[in-house]
């Protein structure tokens, strides 16, 4: 049942209305507006701010503001956008450093803030609660790097596809996860032994080129190459040992090489590395043997038992560099 309402309030409320209309207002579009306003909520209006930005924002920037709005802002979304207040933002950042830390608070808030900025372009609130609001401390730049050991532990798990030698390049380049990632085969240039970052993809914008010095990482990186960008690369072909067997030590090593139609075989870069952490044998194989435009041969090595990893490369005169591994086991 409805609350009675007496004659002189309902005199006083008619006066309230006569008085907006006199002034130019409609009472029944301040409630529809009031009503629209109120169903802009925080939850409601993500859906449509993440289709806005898609196009413009890199694939990982965009996964971590949705990540943001609808994860760690998920408390605020019931709230309509014209209540959310200061408070609000403040106390959920608290929540959120704690729960996640400092830099994750920080950056939920600037994906928040940029949100706002957008909604209000929009016309779908008037404020930014998110501004005057403090940011939480952080610790200042990261010091800390892996230790020797860390970092062969970290390179002896990784596995041999695509995804371990991104690992093994970034602790090659000590460049960024991304920069790494999402590197695209004409940013390398094997003969001038580069990487050569755009400007899009460095924290800076500013381009930067990152020396190969370590010449493993010149061996790791052909592997990662598309078929079609290692065409004409030359060829390698294990003759000795018969890897598909046992092999008794002393070990005869057998290597051919063949360079593509109109190129011819550079002698001078073969490099030869053992094990999964790539140890250049280079000069130790070059002393009991002399490379040649069809190969090298290395007779009677000395090995121990166990299994062993070899790593052959070689490059053509074009600077297409090819590139062999191949297991054996030394009974």
């Amino acid at each position: 049942m409805s609350p009675k309402v007496t004659l002189e309030a309902a005199k006083h409320q008619a006066k309230i209305i006569f008085g907006k209309v006199a002034e130019g207002k409609d009472p029944a579009n301040e409630k529809a507006d009031a009503r629209q306003i109120a169903s802009h909520t925080l939850g409601a209006t993500l859906a449509k701010y993440l289709e806005a930005k898609v196009a413009s924002m890199k694939p990982r920037s965009y996964e971590e503001t949705k990540r943001h709005l609808e994860n760690l802002w998920k408390p605020l979304h019931g709230l309509a956008l014209a209540s959310i207040g200061r408070a609000n933002v403040a106390a959920q950042v608290s929540t959120i450093a704690k729960e996640n830390g400092p830099v994750a608070a920080n950056r939920s808030r600037a994906s928040l803030c940029a949100f706002f900025r957008w909604a209000i372009g929009e016309g779908l609130c008037d404020h930014n609660p998110v501004a005057g609001t403090n940011k939480e401390e952080e610790s200042g730049p990261r010091e800390r790097s892996l230790s020797d050991a860390e970092t062969a532990a970290v390179w002896l798990v990784a596995p041999d596809n695509d995804y371990g030698r991104i690992v093994q390049l970034i602790l090659l380049t000590g460049c960024r996860r991304d920069e790494i990632g999402s590197l695209q085969w004409p940013e390398i240039d094997l003969k001038e032994k580069t990487i050569k970052l755009p400007d899009e993809q460095t924290k800076n914008k500013q381009p930067h080129t990152v020396p190969l010095s370590d010449m493993m990482a010149v061996a790791i990186l052909p592997q990662t190459a598309p078929a079609a960008s290692r065409a004409g690369a030359p060829t390698i072909r294990i003759e000795e040992p018969d890897i598909t067997r046992l092999v008794r030590s002393p070990v005869n090593i057998r290597i051919r090489f063949q360079a593509a139609a109109n190129a011819k075989i550079d002698v001078n870069t073969l490099r030869v590395r053992y094990g999964r952490l790539g140890i250049d044998l280079t000069r130790r194989i070059l002393a009991h043997a002399r490379p040649t435009q069809s190969g090298v041969f290395v007779e009677d090595a000395e090995l121990p038992r166990s299994r062993h990893r070899v790593t052959i490369q070689i490059a053509d005169n074009m600077g297409r560099v090819g590139s062999k591994s191949f297991d054996f086991n030394v009974v």
